[in-house]
């Protein structure tokens, strides 16, 4: 049922955008964070507590995106969680959503989804955030602050951390965006780190 209920808000939310944007696709890629309005952000916080949307142009050349986050524990990188493959033709949005388990207070559910030539592909995913969930656990959320300058095939869009007990947090640094593996000894002092990530390829994955 919570599922269903974020997917109708995902795409309330994506028809509103979709009716305001007719701009022509340039070539290469261009990724931007989605400029939601007042209603758009109230819909979406009704559904998750916590949201990206980021809208997408690409050359007609590219005919899928792969979407999935990139965890690291401690500064080391585990595992990719909800990697979605999806079919995209020029433009669409990229959404990435988190929200409680009502089931199960220990764990979180992560959404990602692709809304792209009147279609929408989603994949939803159940994911503990440290030993104990977020009991006692901060977090801070980021959007790449280079997104709008990176025309790569694949790119950083955002990233989550958590960390447990006291202490200040920080969002990470410029320098972290542009070198991931040369500056995870800064992660470290975390317990989880969530990269969300974008992929577009020229050819299907098979």
């Amino acid at each position: 049922m919570k599922k269903f209920i974020w997917i109708f808000a995902i795409f309330l939310v994506l028809s509103y955008l979709a009716g305001c944007s007719n701009e022509q696709t340039s070539t290469s890629i261009k990724v931007n964070e989605s400029d939601l309005s007042e209603r758009e952000e109230a819909i979406l916080l009704s559904t998750a507590e916590q949201s990206f949307i980021f809208d997408f142009k690409a050359d007609p050349s590219y005919k899928e995106v792969e979407l999935w986050l990139d965890k690291y524990e401690f500064g080391k990188k585990t595992e990719k969680v909800n990697h979605l493959i999806s079919d995209i033709k020029e433009k669409g949005y990229l959404m990435f959503a988190i929200s409680k388990d009502a089931g199960e207070q220990e764990m979180s559910v992560f959404n990602v989804g692709v809304f792209s030539n009147g279609g929408t592909s989603d994949l939803t995913n159940a994911e503990r955030i440290g030993e104990k969930g977020l009991k006692n656990m901060s977090s801070v959320w980021a959007t790449n602050p280079f997104l709008s300058e990176q025309v790569k095939e694949e790119i950083i869009l955002s990233s989550i951390c958590y960390k447990s007990g006291d202490g200040s947090m920080h969002s990470l640094s410029e320098d972290f965006y542009r070198d991931v593996e040369g500056n995870l000894e800064t992660i470290k002092k975390y317990d989880a780190v969530y990269l969300l990530k974008a992929k577009f390829n020229k050819t299907k994955s098979q």
